[in-house]
Parts: structure tokens; C-alpha cells; sequence
């Protein structure tokens, strides 16, 4: 993508910052007339009052495989840059924030492979009364389109903007119950984007090589939580979805589940989360997926300043695209604290999609990242990253290998 790409998202971006814009502005002006005076620390929550901080990243990157392609691709070197500027303001019970920045990509043995990307979001939210929670957000930043390839790599990553408006209530009931209540409705709207080698969204012709993703989701969640002993917490949580999409009605479908669990915090240094439950997937044109869903995660601290996690997670979820998946997650990482400016961290994570889409099947991938960060000064972090990824499967995770290296630098003030 040339600059003029840059030029294009810049005027689609334009109406999607007028939104951010309408709705900052609405944000700042209400709390004019509450009670409070700006910078005084809130009763219950953040410092009142306007702050700004303004950040930017540099960082020089070589991919070997920067297409994802299946069986190896291109290897490039390229310099990423990131500014940008976040606002915060809090009044009473009013909360806004705004973030404004860019995500340039830039790659030069193959210009045509760079990419150049918005971030702009902005939220405003309320407590009316005791426990309700009211929050519109709106955000027109990239988001990935295959769970099973890197979520941070140009070829995975679309310009998508994401309307949000969320409900919810939050009470504590007798014999030490708390009750959690969501209502949340999402407008999804992404750029086109190229379709990989197959397979095409369900109800799109064969050959298809663009499309663009639009929809209308419902999302409402309810959970129950109970203190059981000194060190648990028994949770039991409902959650149920509905999805139209624009040009796929093929695609429209309902999503419920239900789970429960514990959180434990088993020993001094020791957090353990299990749960367990059911889950389905009805298209309204097609099949009805079900299956079981369920968690394990585990972290905790040892001597020395060591710190570890692992976990497996079983989930039914749903990509931009309308395909929906069983997911098998897998996770394990350690970190450590050297000296008190510089810490060293090791991750190793893998997965399965169940694909349901024709002739796909089963798709898998697995990772390990090693990272060493150092806090040069207050505002600046500096930082050394090398990634493996492998794919196993077919469409678009058919072997696909990726070595990266980061050299990169942060500022935030």
C-alpha cells in the first residue's frame, strides 16, 4: 500500500473520527455541571479532573516470512512507527478518554507490503445510580482476521471500526451473593480485505478475492458469584449472542453458553481458575454446533523475583468473517525480574480451531516468544523480541512458519 493508501484510510477515517469527536465532546461538556472540583482525588475511583499523555514507538523488525505464506515466503526488513496521544477526563461520575494515533509499517525491499493504520477511539461513561455502569466507546483500529496467524502482522490485520454501547449492574444480594449484569450492542464495520486461500466466507461465491465484513451483534451475560470460604470464589455465568451480518445471512447466528467455576487462591504465592460448562453455536441457515467449554489457568510467584503462568482454555467462538470455531487454547510462560529496571520473559502458546467451514477441519498453530525489556528513563523502554510461529492445517493456517526479531523503543510520558 502506498502513501495515497494512507491518504484513502485517512478520509474513511475522517467520519469515524467526526463520530469520536461528537462523542468526546458531549463527554466533556455534561460533567461541566457536576459537583467536583477537577484534580481533587474521586471518593471511589481515579484523580478527577483532565490529563494527557502522549507516547510513540519505534521499532525495527525483520520478518522471514512477512506474506504468511504457505510454505515460506519473502523475508523482510522494516521499521514500524507508532505516535499518538491518549486524554483522560474524570469528573464525578463522569469518565471520558480519547486515544489518537497512528500505525505506520513500513518495509523496504517490498514497499507494496508496508501498511499504514489509524487507531482513533474515544469512550464516555456514567454511573447513574449505585452499581449501573453506563459506557458508549467507539474505536477504528486495526483487528485481525485469522485467531490462528500472528494478531500483530500486517497480512493478518484489517482497518475495522467497532460501535459499542454497554450496560451494566453490578449488586450484592443476601447470604453474600453478588449479582453481574451486562447488555452490551456492537456495530462492526471493517475495511475491504483480501481472502486468503480459501476457504470464502460461507455464503459468498466461490473465487471471491475481497470482502468486506459488517455486522450487528447483541451480547447479554449474567453471573452470579459466591464467596465460598476464606480463599474462594464460586461463579456461575450465562452468556447469550446474537449476530446479523450485512451481505452474509447465511452467516447470521446465535451463540449461548454456560459456565461454572471457581477462583482459588490455593497457597500464598498460587492463583488457580477451573471451570467447566456448555456451549453452542445455531446458524439460522445452517447447523448447530455444540460442545464442551471449560478453563484452567494457573499463575503464581516464587523466589528470586520469579514469576509463572499457565492454562487451557476450551471455548466456541466466531471470527469476522462469520466462520466459527471450536477453540482449544494452550498457554504457559515464566518471567523474571532482573535488577529493578530490566525484566526477562519466555512465552509458549498453541491452539486448535475445529473449523467448521467445508473441507477445512481441524487447524492448528504454536508459538514461543522471548522477550528482554530494560526502563532506560521514567518515559522510555527500550526492548529485544524473537518470535516462532508454525502453522499445521489447511486454508489459511496450510504451513505457514514465521521468525521475527524486534528491536524496539518506547516513549510515554
Amino acid at each position: 500500500m502506498k502513501m495515497r493508501g494512507l491518504t484513502q484510510k485517512g478520509w474513511a477515517a475522517s467520519g469515524h473520527g467526526l463520530r469520536v469527536a461528537a462523542l468526546m465532546a458531549i463527554a466533556l461538556l455534561a460533567p461541566a455541571m457536576a459537583r467536583g472540583d477537577p484534580g481533587e482525588p474521586g471518593a471511589d475511583g481515579p484523580r478527577e479532573g483532565f490529563a494527557w499523555h502522549p507516547y510513540a514507538s519505534i521499532t525495527a523488525v525483520y520478518d522471514d516470512n512477512v506474506l504468511l505464506a504457505p510454505g515460506g515466503g519473502p523475508g523482510e526488513p522494516g521499521l514500524w512507527f507508532g505516535p499518538g496521544i491518549e486524554t483522560s477526563f474524570t469528573e464525578g461520575v463522569w469518565r471520558t478518554g480519547a486515544d489518537v494515533g497512528a500505525d505506520l509499517r513500513q518495509y523496504y525491499g517490498s514497499p507494496e507490503i508496508s501498511q499504514y493504520f489509524w487507531r482513533v477511539s474515544g469512550f464516555a461513561e456514567m454511573d447513574p445510580m449505585r452499581g449501573l455502569t453506563l459506557r458508549v466507546s467507539d474505536a477504528y483500529a486495526p483487528q485481525p482476521l485469522n485467531y490462528g496467524l500472528p494478531q500483530d502482522d500486517v497480512s493478518n490485520l484489517v482497518q475495522s471500526n467497532r460501535l459499542e454501547a454497554q450496560a451494566r449492574y453490578r449488586s450484592e444480594l443476601p447470604d453474600e451473593f453478588v449479582l453481574d449484569l451486562t447488555l452490551r450492542g456492537t456495530r462492526f464495520d471493517s475495511d475491504p480485505y483480501e481472502v486468503r486461500n480459501g476457504p470464502v466466507p460461507p455464503g459468498l461465491p466461490s473465487g471471491t478475492d475481497s470482502f468486506a465484513a459488517s455486522y450487528d451483534d447483541v451480547t447479554g451475560q449474567v453471573e452470579l458469584q459466591r464467596a465460598i470460604g476464606r480463599d474462594v470464589i464460586g461463579y456461575a455465568r450465562v452468556e447469550a449472542r446474537e449476530r446479523w451480518f450485512d451481505d452474509l445471512p447465511e452467516d447470521d447466528l446465535t451463540e449461548v453458553s454456560g459456565l461454572g467455576g471457581i477462583r482459588w487462591r490455593a497457597l500464598r504465592n498460587l492463583e488457580v481458575e477451573l471451570a467447566g460448562g456448555y456451549g453452542q453455536i445455531d446458524f439460522h441457515s445452517g447447523p448447530t454446533t455444540p460442545g464442551a467449554i471449560g478453563l484452567l489457568q494457573l499463575k503464581g510467584d516464587l523466589e528470586g523475583g520469579w514469576r509463572w503462568n499457565a492454562g487451557v482454555t476450551r471455548m466456541l467462538t466466531s471470527d469476522i468473517s462469520g466462520f466459527n470455531y471450536a477453540e482449544t487454547v494452550g498457554h504457559a510462560g515464566i518471567e523474571k525480574q532482573l535488577g529493578p529496571r530490566m525484566r526477562a520473559t519466555i512465552d509458549a502458546f498453541g491452539g486448535q480451531f475445529d473449523n467448521q467451514a467445508p473441507g477445512v477441519g481441524n487447524q492448528k498453530y504454536y508459538a514461543v516468544e522471548a522477550a528482554l525489556r530494560r526502563q532506560l528513563t521514567r518515559t522510555l523502554q527500550a526492548g529485544l523480541v524473537f518470535r516462532h510461529w508454525q502453522t499445521d492445517g489447511q486454508g489459511d493456517l496450510s504451513d505457514v512458519t514465521q521468525n521475527r526479531v524486534l528491536l524496539e523503543f518506547k516513549y510515554r510520558r
